[in-house]
């Protein structure tokens, strides 16, 4: 038998903290550490100038035997630059914008899955925000189901106006048409199961 040494926490932290520095900058860090099957999970915080606690962006993940770091994505690594940055603005109680005044994705994606949640149902969310530069410009997102058992998960779209960050909401006909295609994706993944 071939005894296999995983790296210690520590070591995988500078590794993790050189990574970040490059993909990210300096601000970028990572956090509390955890051993999850057979990898490192650093929580992935940003230290801002303009805010006293050091908000958490995001995760990273390091295998613990070969070192070798789960590289971000292009969308992860816009998250945890957004992530802050909406943390900073909500504590401020404003919206955060980008360069050109519109209110950020992650924000806006914030603003449509709470108002998805509260008014459609506690499993539904937004995702995929994309963002259509039209007379009254806005941020587009698939309406998801976040139930694992179910294999169709898109079920329309919901708009957040980009200038107000205001939830562009859905009518209760859209409404009640995501709830019911819900509850019959999940009876169809039932019978399916019993089969």
């Amino acid at each position: 038998m071939i005894a296999t040494l995983e790296l210690t926490e520590t070591e995988c932290r500078t590794a993790v903290d050189q990574y970040l520095a490059n993909a990210l900058g300096t601000a970028y860090r990572a956090g509390r550490g955890e051993l999850r099957n057979g990898g490192w999970v650093f929580i992935v915080t940003n230290q801002r100038a303009d805010m006293t606690r050091v908000p958490v962006v995001g995760s990273i993940v390091v295998d613990a035997l070969s070192g070798q770091i789960q590289k971000l994505t292009y969308d992860q690594i816009r998250n945890m630059r957004e992530a802050g940055a909406v943390q900073a603005a909500q504590a401020r109680n404003e919206l955060a914008r980008n360069v050109d005044g519109y209110v950020l994705r992650r924000h806006a994606w914030i603003k449509a899955s709470r108002w998805l949640s509260d008014h459609v149902g506690m499993k539904i969310g937004a995702e995929d925000g994309q963002f259509l530069d039209q007379e009254s410009p806005i941020w587009r997102f698939s309406i998801i189901c976040y139930l694992h058992s179910l294999e169709t998960n898109l079920f329309g779209a919901i708009d957040v106006d980009a200038s107000t960050g205001q939830v562009i909401p859905l009518t209760e006909t859209q409404i009640q048409t995501i709830q019911e295609a819900v509850s019959a994706a999940i009876r169809y993944q039932k019978q399916t199961a019993t089969r």
